[in-house]
């Protein structure tokens, strides 16, 4: 049999095939995978913006609230694929990467902390209202463009 024969058919071959084996899709598509996916692009690409300080308000506040779209998404995802997460979880593998991934975190930001008050950095103090005060859906008045 040659590469350009066509492919066996299910009865020649006696074997059922993938598609043949799972029951037809039913309801809307699952767009948690190109959702998760869409959103990682472009936090990682506000993400480099404000690394170099490109237009680093304006991308702050779109970066924050597409942070907050992102963790929403990821969520769908994993419930969407828990039985793959969760076999995942159990192996040795992801186990060792998910600590050195925590402990690296972990140092990094024992590492980049500054004092409360020293002025570097920017740390927000909860007392000082919810989230939604120091991530506003607009930029302040002061850096809006004037037309």
């Amino acid at each position: 049999m040659s590469p350009l024969d066509p492919p066996l058919s299910t009865a020649e071959t006696g074997r059922k095939t993938h598609a043949a084996t799972q029951p037809p899709h039913v309801g809307p598509p699952n767009i948690s995978m190109p959702l998760t996916a869409a959103l990682f692009l472009v936090m990682a690409g506000t993400g480099v913006m404000l690394f170099l300080q490109w237009s680093p308000s304006t991308v702050r506040i779109a970066h924050e609230w597409l942070g907050i779209a992102f963790l929403a998404a990821a969520l769908w995802h994993l419930i969407h694929h828990w039985h793959g997460f969760r076999h995942a979880l159990l192996r040795r593998p992801t186990q060792i990467t998910i600590a050195l991934v925590l402990l690296g975190a972990g140092l990094l930001i024992a590492l980049t902390a500054h004092e409360p008050g020293s002025g570097e950095g920017r740390h927000r103090n909860w007392s000082e209202g919810p989230p939604a005060s120091s991530a506003p859906l607009s930029l302040p008045e002061d850096e809006q463009s004037v037309s």
